[in-house]
């Protein structure tokens, strides 16, 4: 379907750059959140005096202490912040089908028929990411050539990436080129007779 110069972008496939910018933006959620909870966590170990009490209370398993001083460990620390990144991404894609880089930017992710993303295809769309990393990012890059704008993960997922309010995409120029070198438009609207309920 093609846009009108007159509409906005409500409701069509979001582009590579304005998803690049929710990416960023949700990387930088993930670490602000993590860093906090991190710091919340340590000031109430220590006011609560956690380690001088666990310390008094198993010292007679000392292979205990030597576990939890391994806790704090570089290698435990980038296993949770993985957990917890990708926990991340799961909850809200699944919840509310935005992060809070995709709600910054005014994108939302919906199932091929238009409805809201399952856990399962949540999962299934993170494993998509990682394969994407995998293989030297070309899975995201597919975002520019496909027609719905469909990544590896979601393709994989079955999913797709639309704006959720009436926004101008700053790759605005990328659409445009893409339409000289293919001939074809690259932003089409997801069928009207779809809805974002749950699925069944």
């Amino acid at each position: 379907m093609e846009r009108k110069e007159s509409q906005g972008y409500l409701g069509y496939y979001a582009g590579f750059i304005s998803r690049l910018v929710a990416f960023f933006v949700d990387m930088a959620a993930i670490a602000i959140s993590f860093t906090v909870i991190g710091w919340l966590f340590t000031v109430t170990a220590t006011m609560m005096q956690f380690r001088t009490i666990l310390g008094f209370s198993l010292r007679q398993f000392p292979q205990i202490i030597n576990i939890l001083d391994n806790i704090a460990s570089p290698a435990v620390v980038a296993l949770i912040t993985v957990i917890y990144s990708f926990g991340y991404f799961i909850f809200f894609w699944s919840m509310t089908g935005q992060t809070v880089g995709n709600a910054f930017l005014g994108l939302r992710i919906v199932t091929t028929q238009g409805r809201r993303v399952p856990i399962w295809r949540a999962v299934l769309r993170l494993a998509g990411y990682v394969i994407s990393f995998a293989t030297l990012f070309l899975g995201f890059l597919w975002i520019v050539v496909d027609n719905r704008r469909q990544g590896l993960h979601d393709k994989i997922a079955g999913t797709y990436v639309i704006y959720s309010w009436d926004a101008l995409p700053d790759e605005q120029f990328l659409a445009n080129l893409i339409v000289k070198f293919t001939g074809r438009h690259q932003r089409r609207q997801i069928p009207k007779n779809t809805s974002l309920e749950k699925q069944d």
